[in-house]
This record gives structure tokens, C-alpha cells and sequence, in this order.
């Protein structure tokens, strides 16, 4: 995905002795992988409510009920089999690299003033 090296985490100095900084981390259960049809009825949720109207809706969730007796039962096979994979989490990569490492617009919001 990237070339961040995996242990970068690791290379980063350890929090300042006597802070409380990750003092509970250890502690944290592991981030749980969703249940398929639990995930895909959140889905249907927040369609209904984006929806035009409901022609739009059931075509949206048509689609998701394919993909529920299709290709999602085998990804959701493979995320388990990524989350069993030695991993912290499961999440922990792909956040680092979408959210943190990926997104490279300024976080400066960009406004121009004319007088």
C-alpha cells in the first residue's frame, strides 16, 4: 500500500517516564471485526436516509442484499483472516496509511478574503 515502513510505530521515541500517555493501552481489547449483516443493515439505515426518494432507496438496497448473497461473505472472510494475521488490530494499518499518511490536502482551511 505504501512505503512507510511497518514498524514505523516502533521507531517513534517512547512517551516522556511518569507521563500518563498510553499508560492503559495495553488494557484496550482488541478492536472487534463487524458481523457482515450487522454492517450492511447499518448500511440500509443511513441509505434510507440519503435517498431521494424511495425508487432510489430500493435500487441502493437491492444492491446491498446482492452483495450480502454475493462477494460479502468472502470479504468479510478475508478481513477475519486479515484481523487473525499477528495484527494489534485489524483497522490499525489502513487507518494510518488512508486517514493519516494518505490524505495529503492542507489542513488549513483555504479562504480567500476580498475587500
Amino acid at each position: 500500500m505504501s512505503t512507510i515502513p511497518k514498524n514505523w510505530k516502533a521507531l517513534a521515541p517512547a512517551p516522556p517516564a511518569g507521563t500518563l500517555s498510553f499508560k492503559g493501552q495495553a488494557d484496550l481489547p482488541r478492536l472487534p471485526v463487524p458481523q457482515l449483516d450487522a454492517t450492511l443493515s447499518k448500511l440500509k439505515r443511513s441509505l434510507k436516509a440519503m435517498a431521494w426518494d424511495e425508487g432510489e432507496y430500493k435500487v441502493a438496497e437491492r444492491k446491498v442484499d446482492e452483495l450480502a448473497q454475493g462477494l460479502g461473505p468472502e470479504l468479510q472472510r478475508r478481513l477475519e483472516a486479515h484481523r487473525d494475521d499477528g495484527r494489534d488490530h485489524w483497522l490499525e494499518r489502513w487507518w494510518d496509511e488512508v486517514a493519516y499518511f494518505g490524505y495529503r490536502d492542507s489542513v488549513m482551511v483555504n479562504v480567500s478574503y476580498y475587500c
